[in-house]
């Protein structure tokens, strides 16, 4: 059986680098530098996060690891960081803190050895190596790590070093990442630009989002972002920018000279921009109209990016529309026409009882205990006194009903009044007087309001003071005699309250 072939590890390629001499002669020393001296080195992509918590661990247990240097060679006796970026940042901030503490930084210098630029770029680059294993980095670092790795192995390739295989594969083993991934930061990185760049780098882009405005057209993707902006993907992220892609090649397609149908009447299309605006208004997961010719276009009218080349056909849409409204309005008041009469009906009945019993609002309202109005004093007379033509949205005017109290809240409305229930709910043009419920249900003789106790146990329809001797204010309802107490039924509770006057009610069973 075949050897299965062994696939590219780095160390295995850079075993043969072993004559470039990259270590200090003897044990590496530690020196101590004024900052003044140190400068970080530009091409550091590493983000530089973290630093207020890490100055606080320095501050409490000392520098561990010092920062490693190289000699500048711009500047004599000046050095540029090597590793120890996020260092530097923190022993900054403790200097503007305590200068006198730290006024050296503890560092190791990187001298230049028989290796010369190769030596270097090796040093730089199994920094890196290390550093895959122990920083968690964003895609934006990680595209910058792989950009300087492949500078650096094409220098070591340039000083003599042989790589066998392909790049690519060389550097995804240096940034421990899949070769998948390193061509997709690849196109980010080479693709992406502007403001929509720097937002990936800040991280406030996620990579499959980047990487999917990166694979389209400069236009296209300038489209999207000055439509959407960042932070608006919502849940739907790289697939919204996927399709809105998809609708923007949908777009320019048809709008080519050669693809415009034969019945448009422009001949070409002048709106390519409009309608590409126009496509990413739409929901992702339903194809967009823009993605066609707006001639024919049913929205044609009210359309805010229809094609200017088709006045004739938007005007023409816009009338059409105009009487869709009308005449569909038409058919609303219609309907709504005879719930608009009752509702007129019952408000001016109100306003005329109001008016003949020298009645306001709130007097009606200490006449009826239980009733509510559904809408605000002000209103309710605009209504009542014909100022304000009644909706189909507005209330009667004859209260909130909750459960048994309905009936009472008529039967009080009507007392107050001085109606029938009957004109109340307009089943009558004449306001009758009221008429006790007894007359409706059994009763050949008119009863007479009576004062003092009953002489007999039973049944009575009573009027109830339940406000104060100074200020009466009557109740009306049934209630039962016991021979002793008044009570609310048979075998019930007390009413608490002093019966005024009383008659009473047939039998039940009678």
């Amino acid at each position: 059986m075949a050897e299965k072939k062994k696939g590219f590890v780095l160390a295995d390629a850079l075993a043969g680098v072993s004559n470039l001499d990259t270590a200090v002669p003897g044990r590496e020393q530690i020196e101590y530098i004024d900052p003044a001296y140190i400068k970080p080195d530009e091409r550091n992509f590493y983000a530089l996060d973290g630093i207020k918590e890490l100055a606080a661990n320095i501050e409490f247990a000392g520098l561990q690891q010092p920062i490693r240097l190289r000699p500048d060679p711009d500047a004599e006796g000046s050095y540029v960081i090597l590793s120890g970026h996020r260092r530097f940042a923190a022993l900054e901030q403790l200097r503007k803190e305590d200068p006198q503490r730290w006024a050296l930084y503890p560092c190791i210098v990187e001298r230049e050895s028989a290796g010369g630029e190769a030596a270097a770029a090796l040093q730089e680059l199994k920094l890196i190596y290390a550093n895959s294993d122990t920083r968690k980095m964003s895609s934006a670092d990680l595209a910058k790590q792989a950009e300087r790795v492949e500078m650096l192995l094409y220098e070591l390739k340039e000083a003599g070093v042989e790589f066998p295989g392909r790049m690519r594969d060389h550097v995804a083993e240096a940034c421990k990442v899949s070769k998948s991934k390193l061509a997709r930061l690849k196109v980010i990185r080479e693709n992406l630009d502007g403001e929509i760049k720097k937002q990936w780098e800040a991280g406030k882009l996620n990579e499959s989002e980047a990487y999917n405005l990166a694979k389209l057209a400069p236009e296209h993707r300038a489209v999207i972002w000055a439509k959407k902006g960042n932070n608006s993907w919502n849940y739907a992220g790289a697939q919204a920018v996927e399709q809105y892609g998809k609708r923007l090649r949908k777009v320019d397609k048809s709008a080519a000279p050669d693809a415009i149908p034969d019945i448009c009447p422009v001949g070409c299309c002048a709106n390519l921009e409009q309608r590409r605006e126009a496509s990413l208004t739409d929901s992702i997961y339903w194809d967009s109209r823009c993605e066609q010719c707006c001639h024919g276009c049913p929205d044609i009218g009210t359309c805010k990016y229809a094609c200017p080349g088709l006045a004739d056909e938007i005007e023409k849409a816009k009338q059409a529309k105009k009487a869709e409204r009308k005449a569909q309005k038409e058919r609303v008041a219609e309907v709504n026409r005879p719930t608009i009469e009752l509702l007129t009906q019952l408000w001016r009945r109100f306003g005329a009882l109001l008016s003949v019993g020298g009645m306001d609002l709130e007097e009606l309202k200490r006449k009826c205990a239980v009733w509510r109005t559904p809408i605000d004093n002000q209103k309710f007379m605009a209504l009542a006194n014909g100022e304000k033509a009644p909706t189909v949205s507005d209330p009667t005017p004859l209260g909130w009903y909750v459960g048994k109290d309905g009936i009472k809240v008529l039967l009080d409305l009507a007392n107050a009044l001085g109606c029938s229930v009957d004109y109340l709910l307009c089943r009558t043009d004449e306001p009758q007087p009221a008429v006790p419920v007894s007359e409706t249900v059994i009763s050949f003789e008119k009863p007479q309001w009576n004062t003092g106790k009953p002489g007999v146990i039973g049944s009575y329809y009573c009027q109830v003071n339940i406000g104060s001797d100074q200020e009466k204010k009557l109740l009306n309802d049934a209630f039962w005699w016991d021979g002793k107490s008044w009570l609310f039924k048979r075998d019930g509770a007390d009413i608490n309250s002093p019966v005024v006057s009383w008659w009473p009610l047939p039998d039940a069973e009678a």
